[in-house]
Order: C-alpha cells, then structure tokens, then sequence
C-alpha cells in the first residue's frame, strides 16, 4: 500500500520550491508530486499488479500545497483534479 501527492498528468520534482506553495518553503525536505508516468515506471521495472488505486482533492489549486486546504478531504474519480493518490499493488 502506498499513498503520496499525485497528479495524473505532471511531475514535480519538489513542489515546496515552486512559487505558488502554500507551504513547504523552510522545511529540510523535499516534496515530489508523482504522475501517471512514474506509476507505470515503477510497475514496468519493478512489476505488480495494481488492486486498486483510489484520487483524492486535498487542496482548492493545481497542485499538492497550491490553494486552501480541503477538509474532509473527497474522493474523486481518475480524470478529476486531485492531489493524492493511495494505491494498493500486489508483487507478481
């Protein structure tokens, strides 16, 4: 099971760098948004198969820390907008 900031069509390489970050901008530590690209990477050398993969809206902006913070946090579908991503991937 993993989960971590998503995007389905970008990768950002440490999103607390980027201009418009709501936070993120002191701390020690980067923040990669992973894409759709990286997924089938990581299955293609490393292969699994995915059981499921559920998208979350965790901000009101683009990107993972871009605008107002949504809470609860809501569930959306593949081709919504959406910022997180929980997959459950099963070795083979």
């Amino acid at each position: 099971m993993l989960t971590f900031p998503y995007n389905q069509k970008r990768y950002i390489d440490n999103v607390y760098e980027h201009k418009d970050a709501g936070y993120g901008q002191d701390v020690p530590y980067i923040c990669q948004v992973f894409s759709r690209k990286e997924i089938d990477t990581w299955m293609k050398e490393d292969p699994g198969n995915i059981i499921e993969q559920e998208y979350y809206k965790i901000f009101s902006g683009d990107f993972w820390t871009f605008g107002d913070r949504v809470f609860p946090p809501c569930k959306v579908r593949a081709e919504d907008r959406c910022h997180l991503t929980c997959l459950i991937i099963q070795k083979t």
